[in-house]
């Protein structure tokens, strides 16, 4: 029709439609709601549940999707802020609060990579959540990294690096081995710890591995038996970021635990109060929007 209508000789055509071609590539492998210089933290509100998106205008890493039911909200909420691939999946650790509603994000959302915790076999799982959750990664051959403590992972001016479980740690929990992350971007650092309780925060610390972070997401949606004095101070955090429901039957937060984000001068921003939160990151500074 080029042809014919405007004189376009196969040459120009093809030219053409490769130049269209790789627009749209562009369009699609970008998230464009992000600008450049930025890293947003997403707390999705999942009710008693897990559920972070970290996200840059060039990379979408979701660390787990809530229990089972939550995935389609997680899902919705992927797609309202532009996501339409994730880069890398984080399975923090196979409880259903962190990775029931993975399944149902997987089978609609495409991903690259997803990373697991290894644990002592002990520990296995075979709920059914995690069953389907496995099956769901085979049936779409999405390559399955195992966390390994020191590894680096670099988009752009986004770093992710893995600080924890180590093989080598005491702990017939499986909380504690929650696969633990810190984002660097610019100035600002992000630590995720999963569920791992005071027991391997002080392995952890004890690792010498770096925690000191900005931001924190509070482990094990606000238990008063993670988080220990001797963990924050090494972390030094000004604000933390709680995945807790409504009403729940926990008492999370625990009242003791904000206590001790009181005393070490960390603010905090909770789901079950606040719904979504965003913590949009640009220049070594920070700025907090909630939904409610």
């Amino acid at each position: 029709m080029l042809v014919l209508v405007f004189g376009v000789d196969s040459g120009q055509y093809n030219e053409l439609i490769s130049g269209f071609t790789r627009a749209c590539r562009q369009v699609t492998d970008s998230t464009a709601q992000v600008p450049d210089g930025q890293m947003i933290i997403h707390m999705i509100d999942v009710g008693q549940g897990d559920s972070v998106l970290v996200q840059t205008s060039e990379a979408n890493i979701l660390i787990d999707a809530g229990e089972v039911g939550k995935g389609d909200e997680v899902l919705e909420y992927l797609n309202s802020v532009g996501v339409e691939r994730l880069n890398w999946v984080i399975c923090t650790h196979p409880h259903s609060d962190h990775l029931g509603g993975m399944t149902a994000v997987l089978k609609e959302m495409p991903a690259d990579n997803v990373m697991m915790p290894a644990y002592p076999e002990s520990l296995e799982v075979y709920e059914r959540f995690y069953l389907e959750l496995r099956g769901i990664l085979e049936l779409k051959e999405i390559p399955i990294t195992t966390a390994q403590p020191g590894a680096e992972y670099t988009f752009g001016e986004l770093k992710m690096k893995v600080l924890w479980p180590a093989d080598w740690q005491f702990s017939d929990d499986l909380n504690d081995w929650s696969t633990a992350l810190r984002f660097s971007y610019g100035e600002l650092d992000f630590l995720t710890c999963g569920d791992i309780t005071e027991k391997a925060e002080l392995q952890l610390l004890m690792s010498g591995a770096a925690v000191e972070a900005e931001i924190i997401k509070s482990s094990h949606h606000g238990s008063s038996y993670s988080s220990c004095e001797e963990f924050l101070s090494a972390a030094a955090p000004e604000l933390a970021l709680i995945s807790c429901g409504k009403g729940n039957s926990y008492q999370h937060p625990h009242d003791n635990l904000l206590k001790r984000y009181r005393q070490h001068d960390i603010k905090w921003k909770r789901t079950d109060v606040c719904g979504n939160i965003r913590v949009i990151c640009e220049n070594g500074e920070y700025t907090i929007k909630t939904q409610k």
